[in-house]
């Protein structure tokens, strides 16, 4: 039997080949901070999403009930009037501000319609999937606390995944040149 072993070894006398592995590496370190910069902007923007949909259903809220308190208040200027207790003009301006009122509802259901929607398309659902989410939402969001030790102003810099991404992007282009 006859064995032979054949090879070859390129020799990176000035370091091309390194330099190659090294920009791909700060290059898939850029795509990891693209990919955690895109998660964090989505979060964010859920978030916004729901705090928008909560304002929303809050200020409804607050536009039927100040047409139910309304409505009492004309019933009640009515039967004044009916007893000679209250002028002409004090149901008609009763009736004016109901009427007003009332005029707010549509652009508050619509707003709650139109938050909703934008919430079900970030999450990738429709507006009826939502359906029962409204009853899992908190009454008020938190306020979060920030941790005691955020580091220095350079620590918190080297914290942000855009400027990670952009330092990897020069790494890279530098071991390219």
């Amino acid at each position: 039997y006859s064995w032979s072993l054949a090879g070859t070894w390129v020799l990176d006398l000035f370091g091309v080949s390194t330099n190659a592995w090294l920009a791909s590496r700060w290059d898939a370190a850029a795509a990891s901070g693209q990919r955690e910069a895109q998660s964090m902007a989505v979060a964010s923007q859920v978030g916004l999403a729901v705090f928008d949909w909560m304002t929303a259903r809050d200020i409804l809220a607050l536009v039927e009930a100040q047409v139910a308190a309304q409505e009492e208040l004309m019933s009640l200027t009515e039967s004044r009037f009916a007893r000679s207790e209250a002028a002409g003009l004090d149901v008609l301006l009763q009736r004016q501000q109901l009427a007003a009122t009332k005029s707010a509802l549509p652009g508050a259901q619509a707003q709650v319609l139109r938050a909703k929607g934008f919430l079900a398309m970030l999450l990738g659902k429709t507006s009826a999937e939502l359906e029962g989410a409204e009853s899992r939402l908190p009454v008020s969001l938190p306020v979060p606390r920030l941790p005691s030790g955020m580091g220095t102003p350079g620590e918190l810099l080297a914290a942000r995944p855009d400027l990670r991404i952009a330092a990897a992007g020069l790494n890279a282009a530098e071991r390219r040149k």
